[in-house]
């Protein structure tokens, strides 16, 4: 039969500018092209192809790098997001400031049943300066409050808070958390680390769920602005069911792999679900486990004490037996296991619970330690034996660099071993943790590479576990795919695989390392459309 030509839609044509694949086997090219949010082909520019009844949107770099979109490997979107709706304390210097700053934000939010902030670092503030719920009673009388740290693993509250979570001075510290006591009195003093925190944190009302999607969809924005088109999310069971309901109503505009926490293991295991289901946009990722604190609130595990505390060597979660136990059960119904671990001794008992289960570990997601902030160089060669990921944020180094040095000591510069590590063969995906730190890869890529604040006179911290720009790069896209299942599909550009780029003010292969912090991010591209443009 005759007839007119059939058209077969609009697709994305992008030339013009350097275009770095990620790809080793072809790793520069200078042209790629998109249809249906696929790439379709990639190479010469002179070589582009000819679809008949195919319109072109063509997109020319100016001279600007392009590069396969980012991928935030760690993430907490919920809670950076509802972090607009606190009152933040990051950055303040001293106890009288933070209450200064208290003080301004209850002005400015709507009155609530609870007053919630975030973000102190007592880190920050000179050595005499005490969290205590006394001055928060003194501000807030009539309401609970509760304050969490930076690092997110403690909790500095009010009376009122202590008293509705049923914590006194006969309360004692539950598995895995600690309940800060008066030496004198023995009264609880406000402070709560790690699992102890939860006993206030249960009894604060939720967000609610519409609340959740709007709060949840306007960082989608934020997202765009650094590049970022696929985020793992190490979240709550609310922020699941959020990024569940949006992708049910079609409103989910970011690829989420999300965890689920080990708490649902036992009603998963009984599902017949397992890690990797899902589709591009939305995949069941890995279940998270805890096994210590952080290094902020100093209750990261080691495996010798703290420098400036003899008696204290962390918070250690659960058991070698407990852990290995988790691990066995997640790995025999198919579910990857997250363990976060800060500490050394954290991540030595992570490496023992992974090494004695390796014959059940399932096949389609690989397993991996969230944060290695510290380890034992004789634990490397077991982290490679284990087969599993090092999942790591870069953006942790500069911001914890001088904590660190304080409380690790001598041990510190096995800190943030990205290039011991990666020399062991041992995959490294990238991200920031926000909240803790800002959502943006290319502060990452700068941290991974140079290792300091810009203009630090001190230099780079460790300067032989720098990483090229290339490999800082591969955190952020190539890794994050190859860890989850999805380096078929993702994390470089290349056909077959999703139109998703970045394009970049400066070109950060060709600049000097130490410029890098003035790149920033022109153009994001989803599913080969066009989501931010500078300007």
């Amino acid at each position: 039969m005759g007839g007119r030509r059939q058209k077969t839609g609009r697709g994305l044509l992008i030339t013009g500018g350097p275009i770095v694949t990620m790809e080793p086997a072809r790793p520069r090219i200078e042209a790629v092209a998109c249809l249906n949010g696929r790439i379709i082909w990639a190479g010469r520019a002179i070589d582009k192809p000819r679809i008949p009844g195919l319109r072109w949107q063509r997109l020319d770099l100016h001279g600007r790098l392009l590069l396969p979109a980012f991928c935030d490997a760690h993430t907490h979107l919920l809670f950076t997001a509802l972090g607009k709706t606190r009152i933040s304390l990051e950055g303040t210097r001293s106890l009288p400031e933070a209450l200064k700053r208290i003080r301004t934000g209850l002005k400015r939010l709507p009155r609530t049943q609870w007053v919630l902030g975030t973000g102190f670092d007592k880190n920050l503030w000179p050595s005499g300066d005490r969290l205590c719920k006394e001055d928060l009673d003194t501000i807030i009388p009539g309401r609970p409050a509760a304050f969490f740290s930076k690092d997110e693993h403690a909790l500095w509250v009010n009376s009122l808070a202590l008293r509705k979570a049923g914590i006194g001075r006969d309360t004692p510290d539950p598995d895995g958390g600690r309940i800060q006591k008066d030496s004198r009195t023995g009264e609880p003093t406000g402070y709560l680390t790690e699992n102890a925190y939860r006993l206030v944190w249960k009894i604060v009302p939720p967000v609610g769920q519409a609340q959740g999607e709007r709060l949840v969809q306007s960082a989608f924005a934020e997202a765009y602005k650094v590049g970022v088109t696929q985020v793992h999310d190490v979240g709550s069971e609310k922020s699941f069911d959020i990024f569940q309901s949006l992708y049910l109503q079609g409103k989910l505009r970011l690829r989420v792999l999300h965890a689920l926490p080990v708490e649902k293991l036992e009603q998963l295991s009984q599902t017949g679900l397992r890690s990797g289901l899902g589709d591009e946009m939305f995949r069941l990722g890995p279940i998270k486990v805890f096994l210590d604190g952080s290094l902020g609130s100093q209750t990261a595990h080691l495996k010798k004490a703290y420098v400036r505390n003899r008696r204290n060597f962390g918070v250690p979660v659960y058991t070698a037996a407990e852990f290995g136990d988790i691990v066995r059960r997640a790995f025999r119904v198919g579910w990857a296991i997250a363990v976060h671990a800060v500490g050394d001794a954290a991540v030595r008992r992570a490496l023992d619970g992974f090494l004695a289960n390796r014959r059940w570990r399932p096949r389609q997601m690989l397993s991996r330690i969230e944060h290695v902030q510290l380890i034992d160089p004789g634990d490397i060669a077991d982290l490679a034996r284990s087969e599993v990921a090092a999942s790591m944020q870069p953006s942790h180094l500069v911001a914890d660099r001088d904590t660190a040095v304080r409380h690790w000591g001598r041990r510190a510069p096995w800190a943030f071993a990205f290039k011991s590590l990666r020399k062991a063969g041992i995959p490294l995906a990238f991200g920031s943790d926000t909240p803790i730190e800002k959502l943006n890869p290319l502060a990452g890529i700068d941290a991974a590479v140079n290792r300091q604040r810009a203009g630090d006179p001190r230099g780079a911290w460790t300067p032989a576990e720098r990483l090229t720009v290339e490999e800082a790069v591969e955190g952020f896209t190539r890794a994050p795919a190859y860890i989850s299942g999805e380096a078929d599909r993702k994390g470089s550009i290349t056909p077959g695989k999703v139109a998703d780029f970045v394009v970049l003010s400066h070109n950060i292969f060709a600049i000097p390392p130490a410029e890098m912090a003035r790149t920033g991010v022109e153009m994001t591209v989803l599913n080969g459309e066009v989501v931010y443009a500078c300007g």
